[in-house]
């Protein structure tokens, strides 16, 4: 699956050393004075030049465009010409469009996007020209040219580059194309004027802009009017940047803006000259992308903002920083714009400006500012109260703005997350906070973090003390009901005293929960540390992940999938060796059903320890005749082939452990079940049509493989599935090993067929199937077909299975729900009653009812596994949960089944209370909020831990069984090509500050 990444405006890739979209615009440079023999740098004036003469110039013309794909040739070769045609002008402007134009837009279209650019040209000159209009050939008109830019965007799910606007062409060819060549001028000129000027200009004071996937629709599937919209502001924006560039670098002569401050102009442009707010959505929905989530996790300094990270957490930055500037300058807004457009463009200049205009303090404080508004308006708080320097600030007071209006974005028409109007709504409709449970290294000058903190005991402590630098400022939001949405904010400086308190506050919710905002808003200096804060959290511990190739359990975003033995494809099913007595380390097993393996990770560490699978390509195994020559153990390199030899899998879904330390593997498209020793070593496989016993290898010592039990060698052309046979395997999606019982035995979830079938674990034998109208483990009838519905006794492609010493708990896939049945394999409850058997759709508990899909804490979407964990909480009282992994809702949902007394285990109260659920970069269950659909995302392997992408296994380890110090959940991440863990004791809610230890130290 893939999802869109919107890359809106400035969010188009930078291609070879040119800056594309908008970033061409940010880095000017003065004009050069050349040497006599050297090419000039003023562009000539051109005979007959587009946007010339009463018409608006010639009905034809070619242009030089560039190829901005990722295979486009090198050099000038990257440059050929493009014939467009003119298909309206107005007075300041002209429009010109290549085919791929000219099927979207006709002259009357085309006119009636020139006819709204001109009343907007008054702004664009005055704020973003300081007067000055960019008339390189005196013809008094902006050339606009739509055409298909040659790019790897083709819509739908791969983003789009919207428009840009090229430096190059405001300078003379010669020099421009001479920058790839001639020596003497390359060496004449700085780096960054080579990147924006080297290429072939076309000599015109022009923008570029995108008719496909943008204009046309593709890019926002179909959405004319939306695409429409957005191209309009998208004009003003590469226009503004047209403007400032001609002022700054070819009319003035000046040096460069800052990055941040010219992209951040530029994204202000559509609602400072025409009020218009459609990009300005967009962009607010990208500040809750996962992958700008985790940039605002990390201090960047604000001069370095864009530069050296990936583009879309740069833009959104700037974006953000412009609009609190122009909210704090009210109604002088666009002067200030001018004024920043027209100075030097360094930092002492912006502090004097900001300053000046009426912002005491200048740059620090608009920073400081900036920042707790940013945290404000992301989280949708209420401010209730303030306190500095131990005297608390009348919020509602302050001229212009009160303190409460102050710390927020409403003059630049911004609302706070919960509002309505152009507010912090996001794509996944959540309050995006960017807060961290770890502290980092150093905050360079104006940056800032953002951390999640809480304690049990309360707390005072000085920050200077834990090692934190002098300077830095330190905002502590108290929650101030249960909410959490009330906060009184308390600033301090790194000598200050810091209490955090865990007394109760109204309706006996116990106050312990807080976020800590570590701010360095000087203007200049060195990188500060805030020391040992938090103190007791390491992010590694609450969320982290394995795979990509890396070595140990990761904290950041960036799972690389391959296929390589310690990379992943698609994670699916999971298992751990915690049952296993006589293990000397604990293991976690991994299905990848693209790689065709299962991989094995110790615990603790997070260290790759192998795969099953094999490592022969199927062109040097044909017919499984080399089967042997793989060694019997974990492989620590190579990769894994799809095949149906016995050391071979096909597609694998699921794995399950015995307590003896045998692993089980559901081979899901070769219809069987593969067995292997704790070390790794081939014993046998369960499927075969003609036998219902393990097929071991000969002479294989073990006890499922004794005298009488092996009833023919492995035949792998046997493995052909038989969807009507009761007994047989028809893409098993689902193990769950029941040992409790003198008879052992193991479910299978046959996803192909819709029924589960019970093996005998020991010998292989058919116990009984359930399902397709069937229950009580039937064992009378050899053939039935795999008949679905919704209706109790039924399922439809069910996956992941579990058990306890009651229930079968079932991941009724299909029918989005949790299905139960007894162990005797009646589909009842423990009093007989069979109207509570289902959990899901818009009904509360064990019910008999529909289960619509739906993303309400209630219900699931597409579920694929369930796994039963116990914890132990301070109350005295065991707590049972089942853990889902509803893959389509990306999260883990938690359903309290039962609790007893700890003391005396039959004393059971019996429960099926939703306790929330996890993922889209929360670090608690949430009770409150439906799930969120992350379509229109992208780079899903680049997301942040705390981002579950399509679960399709999760399992709970209890530190009581792993030898490990902490409880952690275990999630297949599978779109993300990862193993997520999560640290348990972490996680929580409200109401369970006081049920439960919430220790959240690292391991030792």
């Amino acid at each position: 699956m893939r999802t869109r990444n919107l890359r809106f405006f400035t969010q188009a890739v930078l291609l070879g050393l040119l800056l594309c979209a908008l970033s061409c615009a940010n880095a000017g440079s003065t004009l050069i004075e050349l040497a006599p023999d050297l090419p000039p740098s003023q562009a000539p004036l051109l005979s007959n030049a587009p946007g010339s003469g009463p018409s608006g110039g010639p009905v034809e013309y070619s242009f030089w465009i560039k190829d901005r794909r990722a295979n486009a040739p090198a050099g000038l070769a990257a440059y050929s010409q493009k014939s467009a045609k003119k298909l309206a002008s107005t007075a300041h402007f002209v429009l010109y469009g290549d085919q791929s134009a000219q099927q979207i837009l006709n002259s009357s279209t085309a006119k009636l996007y020139l006819d709204f650019l001109e009343p907007q040209l008054s702004n664009l000159k005055q704020i973003y020209g300081d007067g000055v209009f960019p008339d390189l050939q005196k013809t008094g008109r902006i050339v606009i040219l739509a055409l298909d830019i040659q790019d790897d965007y083709a819509g739908g799910s791969s983003g789009f580059i919207s428009g840009y606007f090229a430096p190059r062409d405001l300078f003379n060819d010669a020099y421009t194309s001479a920058l790839f060549s001639d020596t003497s001028l390359i060496n004449s000129v700085s780096l960054e004027t080579l990147a924006e000027h080297a290429g072939r200009s076309n000599m015109l004071p022009m923008v570029y802009a995108d008719v496909k996937p943008f204009l046309n629709g593709d890019a926002f599937s179909g959405d004319l009017l939306k695409s429409q919209n957005l191209f309009r502001e998208m004009l003003l924006h590469e226009c503004s940047h047209l403007f400032t560039y001609y002022f700054r670098h070819v009319y003035r002569n000046l040096p460069r803006l800052p990055t941040f401050l010219a992209e951040g102009l530029a994204e202000n442009a559509p609602m400072l000259t025409a009020g218009l707010f459609a990009s300005q959505r967009l962009r607010l929905a990208d500040f809750s992308d996962p992958i700008v989530q985790y940039a605002f996790k990390t201090p960047v300094t604000l001069s370095q903002w864009i530069q050296g990270e990936s583009e879309k957490p740069g833009y959104v930055r700037a974006n953000l920083f412009m609009n609190y500037l122009r909210h704090r300058s009210l109604a002088n807004a666009g002067q200030v714009t001018r004024q920043i457009v027209s100075n030097n463009g360094d930092m002492v200049s912006l502090n004097t400006l900001i300053g000046s205009s009426g912002i005491a303090g200048g740059m620090s404080t608009l920073y400081h500012d900036f920042v707790v508004s940013l945290y404000i308006a992301s989280g949708g708080f209420n401010l209730q109260t303030y306190i500095e320097a131990g005297t608390t600030r009348d919020v509602n007071a302050g001229s212009p703005q009160t303190l409460k209006q102050s710390l927020s974005f409403a003059s630049a028409g911004i609302n706070k997350f919960g509002e309505s109007g152009v507010a912090f709504l996001p794509a996944l409709n959540q309050a995006p906070l960017p807060a961290a449970f770890a502290a980092t290294t150093c905050l360079p000058p104006l940056s800032f973090q953002i951390y999640h903190y809480y304690t049990l005991a309360g707390e005072t402590f000085k920050p200077t003390e834990i090692g934190a630098d002098g300077g830095l400022k330190f905002v502590v939001a108290y929650h101030a009901n249960s909410s959490l949405k009330n906060i009184e904010l308390h600033k301090y400086s790194a000598t200050d005293n810091i209490s955090l308190t865990a007394n109760v506050i109204s309706g006996g919710v116990l106050r312990s929960f807080y976020h800590i905002i570590v701010i360095n808003d000087q203007l200049t200096g060195s990188c500060k540390s805030p020391g040992n804060l938090p103190r007791n959290l390491n992010e590694g511990n609450i969320a982290a992940w394995v795979g990509g190739g890396k070595s140990g359990w990761q904290g950041g975003p960036g799972a690389a999938n391959g296929n390589l033995v310690d990379y992943f494809m698609r994670t699916a099913g999971l298992a751990t060796n915690i049952a296993h007595a006589g293990r000397s380390k604990t293991y976690f097993y991994t299905t990848d059903y693209l790689n065709h393996k299962v991989a094995r990770y110790e615990m603790a560490s997070g260290s790759f320890a192998g795969v099953l699978g094999d490592p022969l390509p199927p062109s040097e195994n044909s017919n499984c005749a080399r089967d042997s020559e793989p060694p019997d153990t974990f492989k620590l390199e190579n990769r894994t082939y799809q095949n149906y030899c016995r050391r071979s899998f096909n597609a694998p879904r699921a794995v399950a452990t015995t307590t003896n330390g045998d692993i089980i593997v559901a081979d899901t498209d070769n219809h069987r079940l593969v067995l292997y020793s704790a070390d790794g070593a081939f014993v046998a496989w369960l499927g075969d049509q003609a036998s219902d016993r393990w097929q071991c290898e000969t002479g294989r010592s073990h006890p499922y493989c004794s005298v009488g039990q092996n009833a023919s060698p492995v035949s792998a052309h046997n493995l052909a599935a038989a969807p009507l046979k009761v007994n047989m395997f028809y893409y098993p999606a689902g193990l769950s090993i029941d040992e409790s019982e003198t008879t052992k035995y193991i479910y299978v979830s046959n996803y192909g067929n819709s029924r589960i079938v019970r093996r005998n674990l020991e010998t292989g034998e058919f116990a009984g199937f359930i399902g397709n109208g069937y229950d009580a483990w039937n064992t009378s009838i050899t053939l039935t077909t795999g008949a679905t519905g919704s209706t109790r006794n039924f399922l439809h492609s069910p996956t992941g299975i579990t058990h306890d010493e009651t229930y079968i708990y079932i991941a009724d896939t299909n029918n989005h729900r949790i299905s139960r049945y007894l162990k005797n394999g009646v589909q009842a409850d423990h009093t007989g009653s069979v109207h509570s058997v289902f959990i899901g759709g818009n009904t509360v508990g064990w019910h008999d009812g529909p289960t619509n899909q739906t993303n309400a804490e209630s219900g699931f979407k597409f579920p694929s596994a369930v796994y039963l964990g116990e914890i132990e909480g301070l109350d005295n009282q065991v707590h049972r949960y089942l853990f889902v992994a509803d893959t389509a809702n990306h999260r883990i949902s938690r359903i309290l089944l039962r609790t007893h007394e700890k003391a005396n285990p039959t004393n059971i109260s019996w429960a099926a209370a939703s306790r929330g659920w996890l993922g889209a970069g929360f670090l608690n269950w949430q009770s409150t909020a439906n799930a969120y659909d992350y379509s229109g995302l992208t780079t899903s392997q680049l997301f942040p831990p705390e981002f579950i992408y399509s679960p399709q296994a999760v399992l709970f380890m209890p530190a009581s069984a792993s030898g490990l110090t902490r409880d952690y959940l275990l999630v297949t991440a599978t779109y993300s090509a990862r193993v997520s863990r999560w640290n348990f004791n972490c996680l929580w809610q409200q109401d369970e500050q006081t049920t439960f230890n919430k220790n959240c130290a690292g391991e030792p």
